[in-house]
């Protein structure tokens, strides 16, 4: 095959060439996307679906619906500063993964949106309403209602020092 391909022209030869690897990518199939990464192959254990928001990955449908919301409070002006997936030490009792973080009237507030609560996160929040670093809101998943209910919890040593800076 190769002799009759130098015997052709130039155009000719590059005709039958790119006609060649058509045939062979017609024989192989379509070709598979790449693997995704290995921790990507586990599914959730939760059957959280996640996905993709403007970019950011989010861990199930419900979260990235309420980054929508506070997406749209943000341009709002209601909160700022808003950020995801933000690490908070528990005085060096935990360490913990917060969803959402933002400005609200001045003050940060932490924001976890919830499924449902797992053994490892209630230890989380006992720790947070002893010593966490301000308040903490959890919105829960809706359950085949209209609002998000959400629960609010301020930590122990932080109201006593607010309470403090209020005598003072």
């Amino acid at each position: 095959m190769s002799e009759s391909l130098d015997k052709m022209s130039p155009g000719l030869r590059k005709r039958v060439l790119a006609a060649m690897e058509r045939d062979n990518a017609a024989k192989a199939g379509p070709k598979k996307p790449p693997l995704p990464p290995p921790d990507a192959w586990q599914a959730n254990k939760y059957h959280a679906k996640g996905g993709t928001k403007g970019g950011e990955h989010v861990d199930s449908k419900d979260e990235g619906r309420w980054w929508d919301v506070l997406i749209m409070r943000e341009k709002a002006g209601e909160i700022s500063d808003l950020q995801r997936q933000v690490t908070v030490d528990l005085c060096g009792l935990a360490k913990t993964k917060v969803d959402f973080s933002y400005v609200e009237d001045g003050a940060r507030i932490w924001h976890e949106f919830k499924g449902f609560g797992t053994p490892r996160w209630r230890v989380i929040l006992s720790i947070w309403r002893q010593v966490g670093p301000g308040l903490l809101r959890v919105t829960y998943r809706r359950r085949g209602g209209v609002d998000w209910p959400t629960d609010e919890y301020i930590p122990k040593v932080s109201s006593a020092l607010a309470e403090r800076a209020k005598e003072k």
